[in-house]
């Protein structure tokens, strides 16, 4: 039984003293039992994705480079030559954005998120204008299209132009590109394709990687002496086979528009 702290008498439990009156302290309140401590909040997915991005096209930049420097040797090449023209057969219904500094429209599947990338967070001397970026509705799948600047590197504007006339990008420029590649230590598993194509009539090369769990497969395509555009599909393991299928169908899906801003 308590004791009152006024009067020192035993009294019943309740808010007062039986004989005094006077008011009883409250039981002290006892703190909850604590767990151990909360683990720190991981970055957002959308964060983790958009960092991948960016190392996979400092990864690519520096592969074209390499093959500007290295790969624009005079090089016979095979007799005939035989292109593969590519385009896409699920366009209608997508939306077309104009490649940003370039006269060619990149379209995105229905129901992806469509952004920009500030050509200020990629390379500021070789992008010059912001990138397209699409994600697929689940958030495992993601599209890029930019324009790779190349005219400040010697002989390059000549390469261009000769691949635009010619209708095909060399294996000594492609070959150098896959060394760029490789000499980053970042890809991993890389698949080359001899296959010449051509997108929109204009001259391309494929190649794909791996990039710590990520698959990267990109598309290198001579639009004009000082545009190189670039289209990237980047997909994970999470990745279902739809969203696949339509990021690779919008990889291809490059037409002429009118000049963006």
């Amino acid at each position: 039984m308590p004791v009152c702290p006024a009067c020192g008498r035993s009294t019943p439990e309740g808010k007062s003293c039986e004989s005094c009156g006077a008011a009883l302290s409250a039981p002290p309140i006892m703190p909850a039992s604590q767990g151990p401590p909360a683990a720190p909040p991981s970055a957002p997915e959308g964060v983790k994705k958009k960092k991948i991005v960016l190392i996979a096209v400092f990864v690519i930049i520096a592969a074209i480079i390499a093959a500007f420097v290295f790969g624009i040797t005079s090089v016979s090449p095979p007799n005939p030559i035989h292109t593969v023209a590519l385009s896409s057969p699920l366009t209608e219904g997508w939306t077309g954005r104009p490649v940003p500094g370039t006269t060619v429209t990149a379209y995105s599947p229905n129901g992806w998120t469509i952004s920009k990338i500030r050509a200020s967070e990629l390379d500021a001397q070789y992008i010059k204008h912001d990138a397209i970026s699409a994600l697929s509705p689940d958030g495992t799948t993601g599209l890029e299209f930019f324009n790779l600047d190349v005219s400040s590197l010697v002989g390059s504007t000549a390469y261009a132009s000769d691949a635009i006339k010619t209708g095909y990008i060399s294996n000594a420029f492609y070959d150098s590109m896959v060394s760029g590649l490789t000499s980053t230590d970042m890809p991993t598993n890389i698949v080359k394709n001899p296959t010449y194509y051509t997108i929109n009539g204009n001259p391309s090369r494929e190649i794909e990687w791996d990039l710590g769990s990520d698959h990267v497969q990109v598309y290198f395509t001579v639009t004009g002496v000082n545009t190189c555009i670039i289209s990237m599909l980047q997909t994970t393991a999470a990745s279902q086979s739809q969203y696949i299928n339509q990021g690779k169908n919008a990889l291809v899906s490059l037409t002429d528009a009118a000049t963006a801003t």
